[in-house]
């Protein structure tokens, strides 16, 4: 599970999608919202699920660069595929995506179970979440969660602060705005090149819950399958 630690942490911080938001059946509606606004407004001949099947690519391709703007990878998919995205496709396209993924994402099943137990425990609660690409828009979808309300403090990195994670300093401005050191929290993500490289730069530990078998762990000091391993590791402390 992963190293033996004898101190104690006075926080908890989590990363929002793919950590205690499922965000798979959002994503897939999302892109297939994308996939029809496209076809419309661009009318190509292309099949739906040929323009769906890039958009998958891109958006591997968009979040593992920390290319947040959704605005920037219609035009993009549209340019591999053999049509043009103007900007108002584009605009459309991205309000479809993140209205249509807002109405399915949902809470990972134990989710409840854990930060309604942390919080029994006395545990303050942060959040650090990269933005959407637009100002306002990952504060609104985690504010449209039944997550939101564990949370004594969420920091939006890219709208909060400067840059995105791995940059540390929206870990540490979570930590700030918690009053506590960043030594004294332990932050919880599903990323190693954004969640993990980011907390261990801001002097925190952190814990990988490993959902899509990673090869490559960038220092996490826990590896874990699912939240409710959380609490076993803070069982000591």
């Amino acid at each position: 599970m992963g190293k033996d630690v004898s101190k104690s942490y006075r926080a908890v911080l989590f990363d929002f999608d793919d950590t205690i938001s499922d965000s798979s059946a959002g994503k897939r509606a999302a892109l297939i919202r994308v996939a029809h606004i496209l076809k419309r407004d661009t009318q190509t001949a292309l099949g739906l699920e040929k323009i769906v099947e890039e958009l998958y690519i891109i958006e591997e391709e968009m979040n593992a660069s920390t290319s947040y703007d959704r605005t920037k990878w219609w035009p993009e998919a549209g340019k591999r595929l053999g049509f043009d995205v103007d900007s108002a496709t584009s605009l459309r396209a991205t309000i479809g995506y993140w209205t249509t993924f807002t109405r399915h994402q949902k809470p990972f099943p134990d989710a409840i179970k854990v930060l309604s137990e942390l919080k029994k425990r006395g545990y303050s609660l942060g959040m650090v979440t990269d933005t959407d690409g637009q100002a306002g828009i990952k504060r609104w979808r985690v504010c449209s969660s039944p997550l939101f309300d564990y949370f004594e403090v969420v920091v939006v990195a890219g709208d909060d602060t400067r840059r995105t994670k791995p940059d540390p300093k929206a870990f540490v401005f979570c930590a700030q705005k918690l009053d506590v050191n960043p030594s004294e929290a332990l932050f919880v993500g599903d990323k190693p090149y954004t969640d993990i490289k980011g907390a261990k730069n801001a002097g925190m530990d952190a814990a990988l819950v490993n959902r899509r078998g990673w090869s490559k762990i960038e220092g996490a000091d826990y590896i874990v399958n699912s939240l409710s391993e959380i609490l076993k590791i803070l069982n000591g402390f």
